[in-house]
């Protein structure tokens, strides 16, 4: 959740994620987007990384570990976000037949 007076620097630096990310890991096969919650809690974002499996998901999350503008990007949300409001959350979609 972004604090109350960091909106837009929130957003802005959610879209710069987003876009560092897209740009970065597209072609390993992971793509992402952030949403503001129109109902429900003011100011809270979600950012999705879409990964085309879960061994791309963990192949592309080393990769960003080790990616200094990754980091770099993800330092700077700490003055912008509540503490404990960052969380990381995988899902799967169910198989098809």
């Amino acid at each position: 959740m972004v604090k109350h007076n960091a909106t837009e620097a929130g957003g802005q630096l959610s879209n710069q994620i987003v876009g560092h990310i897209n740009s970065s890991y597209s072609k390993d096969g992971c793509k992402s987007e952030v949403y503001s919650e129109v109902f429900g809690e003011l100011n809270r974002l979600h950012l999705y990384v879409d990964c085309t499996n879960f061994a791309t998901l963990q192949r592309v999350s080393e990769k960003m570990a080790a990616d200094s503008k990754d980091q770099d990007l993800l330092s700077r949300a700490g003055d912008l976000f509540v503490d404990g409001t960052l969380k990381d959350k995988i899902y799967a979609r169910p198989p098809t037949q």
